[in-house]
């Protein structure tokens, strides 16, 4: 592990659609771990799409090898979580990654993990006197093109506005990673891909498209130039 550390660093791990010990996607999760495990990290999110076909093995298989993280980690699920028993369920994922929809306080900060379309059916305790991210995996049924399709969902906007969100992180589009800022919240799609942040008066988000240690020197050099401007 890494000497470097910044308190209030967390780690966002992209779709890793496990299939089975053999497949290709169950050596680039562990391969995403042991970078992130590098760092001296606070908490890990994982962005959705688990498992690939919503079976319970490859969700065992997931936990295993994000059971090697060096930290806590929190998991929204994703449609391919979804398994079929007569109709769409959560029932594997529920049993092995708990409850679906849920807020914990990481850091100074409440993190809103949100169920995928049904993100408005489960109510949440949320500190009001605390800032929030939030996880979701997306929120459209059809568009797998769209980069952000909760941009046209105004129920959700003011959700999140309400609830002084000021970063959306999410997987499901396999596309680059990008940061997009839209009415005053950021928003970073991540799907297979790695990033680092930290929680600070704003969020501050790096991928990681090389080692983690120059990924952390840019997060550090982000945090440097933002506390000045501030100042």
């Amino acid at each position: 592990m890494t000497e470097k550390k910044l308190d209030n660093l967390f780690g966002v791990i992209g779709d890793p659609h496990i299939i089975s010990r053999e497949y290709v996607t169950t050596k680039w999760l562990r391969k995403k771990v042991a970078k992130l495990n590098e760092l001296d990290l606070d908490f890990v999110l994982v962005c959705g799409d688990l498992a690939h076909g919503g079976c319970i093995d490859e969700f065992l298989l997931a936990k295993e090898i994000l059971d090697e993280l060096n930290t806590k980690y929190y998991c929204c699920h994703g449609n391919h979580d979804y398994g079929f028993d007569g109709e769409l369920n959560l029932n594997a994922f529920h049993g092995v990654f708990g409850t679906p929809q849920f807020v914990v306080q990481v850091c100074h900060y409440n993190l809103l993990v949100l169920q995928l379309i049904k993100w408005n059916e489960t109510p949440l305790e949320i500190n009001g006197e605390l800032p929030s991210i939030a996880l979701i995996h997306t929120t459209s049924k059809t568009s797998q093109n769209l980069l952000f399709p909760h941009f046209d969902n105004p129920e959700l906007e003011s959700f999140l506005k309400d609830h002084n969100v000021k970063t959306v992180f999410q997987g499901h589009v396999h596309q680059e990673q990008k940061v997009v800022h839209h009415n005053g919240i950021q928003h970073i799609n991540c799907s297979t891909g790695l990033g680092i942040g930290y929680l600070g008066s704003s969020v501050l988000y790096v991928p990681v498209t090389g080692t983690i240690e120059d990924a952390f020197s840019e997060l550090v050099f982000m945090k440097e130039v933002k506390e000045n401007g501030e100042n």
